[in-house]
Parts: C-alpha cells; structure tokens; sequence
C-alpha cells in the first residue's frame, strides 16, 4: 500500500511539474535560480518595495529560493504577502514566507485569504454577460484566473501543511463559475492530490466531481489525484496501525 501511495506521489508530481512548466515558461523564471545563489538578502528586503511590481515579484522568489538562510525576511515577506497592491507579488511573497521561516501558517492564512479574494472577484467577472464585456474585461477575468492557478500551484507545493485549504479549493471546484473554468481544475485537483492525508475531508466532494464529466482532458488528472490521497490515506492509516505479522516492530 505504500507503494501504491508513492506511485500516486509521483505521477502527482509530474503532472504538477508540467503545469507549473506552462505557466512559468519565462526568461525571468529561468534566471531566478542564479540570481538567488548570488543575493543580497538585506538589498532583496529592501527591492520588496520597488516601484516596479515584476522587480518585487523577482526579490520575493530570490528570498524564497534562499529558503532559511533569509530568515531575516520573513516580517518583509508577510507584510508584502498581505498588503502589496499586486496580487502575483502577494502570492509570491506568501510562497516565499513558507519557504524562508519553514512556518506555514502566516503563508497559508496570507494564501486563503488571496484565494477567497481572487474567487470572488472572478465571480463577479464571470457574471457579466459577454454582449456587456469589453477587452479590459476578459483582460480582468483571464488574470484572475491566472492568480487563481497560481495560488493552487503554491499550495501544492507546501503540500499537507496547506492541507487546511483543501475546502477552499473544493469550493472553487463545486462552483463552476464561468468562462475560463475549465482551466482551473487542473492547478486545484494537483493541488488537492499534493496535500495528501488531510485532503480527505474533501475526498467524497472530489469523487462526486469526478463524475460530473470535468472534461476529457482533466479526468486523469483527478483520477490521479483521487488515487493519490486513497493510497496515502491508506499508508498513513497502516503506519499506525501495523499488521503484527508483516510489521512485527
């Protein structure tokens, strides 16, 4: 069984790893590694509040890579995680604030509440009628949608310590908002898969969503992510409650 909930991990993993490939397929994504060998942590603090929100974005993502070692930055990091007027500099700091204090709770609330933001926000986008709607409209809706995935992509990351937000991301799920909504499930069913064990609150609401003809291209996507929090939750349950003839320890 554990196995089977490592194999689920995996494929989990690479599904995740070629979404995130899609999304950040970009020179200033590519360089971001080289740039965080070589930082500056105090001048990065300082560069969070740059005019310039693609520059606050790249300090952010620099902190983050330098994980612990920018410790310092994690007051900075919250700050711009709640209050930056940007929401993919929001985000950004969030995922940073995890990876820099080791601490999901301050990232994870900063996260849920920029999720239950965009979502409402995308609600209200969505419910306007296309014969009403101009450029800047779907150039509004298409972003929100984006800082949408963005989210779910960050909460896969951090994995069961963001397991707390697998409601959320359901909702988003069970809504069907709108325009563009297909585009959705993926980044939040990886997501859900990702967080494992604690996702399988949401398990039953997943499974009756799976049967709701998602579309063609994500039905293996959730098969995965099904699957995925079945083997876990199973291999969790074994550890500890071990059979005594297979695991005599």
């Amino acid at each position: 069984m554990k196995r089977h909930g490592a194999i689920c991990l995996a494929v989990l993993a690479l599904l995740a790893a070629s979404c995130e490939a899609k999304m950040n397929n970009t020179p200033e994504n590519s360089q971001s590694a080289t740039r965080a060998v070589e930082s500056d942590i105090p001048a990065l603090i300082v560069k969070l509040n740059a005019a310039n929100p693609a520059d606050r974005r790249a300090a952010a993502a620099d902190l983050g890579a330098d994980g612990k070692r920018a410790s310092q930055a994690a007051d900075a990091l919250n700050a711009a995680a709640q209050q930056d007027e940007d929401a993919m500099v929001r985000v950004a700091a969030a995922q940073a604030l995890w990876q820099v204090s080791g601490q999901p709770d301050k990232a994870l609330d900063a996260l849920r509440g920029e999720l239950d933001k965009q979502t409402a926000r995308y609600r209200k986008l969505a419910a306007i009628e296309d014969a009403q709607a101009d450029d800047a409209h779907f150039d509004a809706l298409f972003a929100t949608l984006n800082q949408i995935r963005s989210i779910a992509r960050v909460l896969g990351k951090m994995g069961p310590e963001a397991s707390a937000a697998a409601p959320d991301l359901m909702t988003v799920l069970n809504e069907r908002i709108g325009e563009g909504y297909e585009d959705l499930v993926p980044p939040v069913v990886l997501a859900l898969g990702q967080m494992g064990p604690g996702a399988a609150t949401v398990l039953p609401d997943l499974e009756r969503f799976s049967q709701t003809d998602p579309g063609e291209q994500n039905r293996d996507v959730i098969a995965a992510a099904i699957a995925g929090i079945k083997g876990m939750v199973r291999s969790t349950r074994q550890s500890a409650h071990p059979d005594p003839i297979t695991n005599p320890d």
